[in-house]
């Protein structure tokens, strides 16, 4: 099995259960059988189709490399690509590298309003917003006025999450977001809600299990 992984350019998910192993099994001579979830049909196609993408992009959006993660609903890692290519960068994107989610930050900002009280259908403004200097605008440049919540998150408008969160303040988007996984730290000003905290890819991707399987936090 450890060959066909290799085979398919599985090493970024193998670097990673190896550095696991000590957090399972005390130190012996004896070999051991590993039992992982891999999907190796499932692998093979990330790995081509993450090198499709890298390639067209590379020019247009200046793209060099990327990474990709699946995970079941109960968090069992189906494939793992750190990369495009292990041979010549062994860091795993996934695990090692923080980005800034962006607007994939969005549904924990909306969940905590949820659970502050609002529903989807809770009225909020869209309209031009100043808090200090920072003047949040809208992807499309524009304002669409009184919005439900529901439209608010299926257009990602940036005034409706910045309200949000400026409703429901920092510490409960920060209780939310370690509740669902994230364990980075968070962004100490408003600009969290347009997702500027650094996150790695295995956190934010684990962050959305409980979306989609009743609520359950998921150890990848």
């Amino acid at each position: 099995k450890s060959r066909n992984i290799k085979k398919i350019n599985g090493n970024y998910f193998s670097d990673w259960i190896l550095k696991q192993l000590p957090s399972y099994v005390s130190d012996i001579n004896d070999d051991l059988i590993i039992t992982t979830t891999l999907n190796l049909g499932l692998q093979k196609k990330v790995n081509s189709i993450l090198k499709k993408v890298i390639l067209n992009f590379r020019k247009s959006k200046n793209v060099h490399n990327g990474a990709v993660l699946i995970l079941s609903l109960d968090g069992a890692v189906l494939a793992m690509a750190g990369g495009k290519n292990y041979s010549k960068s062994q860091f795993n994107r996934v695990t090692q590298a923080y980005r800034q989610p962006g607007s994939a930050f969005k549904p924990i900002i909306y969940l905590s309003g949820l659970e502050d009280g609002l529903t989807p259908n809770s009225m909020i403004f869209d309209g031009p917003i100043k808090i200090d200097d920072w003047e949040p605008k809208n992807f499309d440049k524009r304002f669409r006025g009184q919005v439900d919540m529901k439209t608010g998150l299926a257009y990602s408008i940036n005034s409706v999450a910045v309200r949000i969160a400026k409703k429901v303040g920092l510490k409960k988007i920060r209780e939310t977001s370690n509740r669902l996984g994230i364990v980075s730290p968070m962004p100490t000003d408003l600009s969290i809600a347009l997702g500027t905290a650094e996150l790695t890819l295995m956190e934010l991707v684990a962050s959305y299990a409980p979306f989609a399987n009743g609520g359950f936090g998921v150890l990848p």
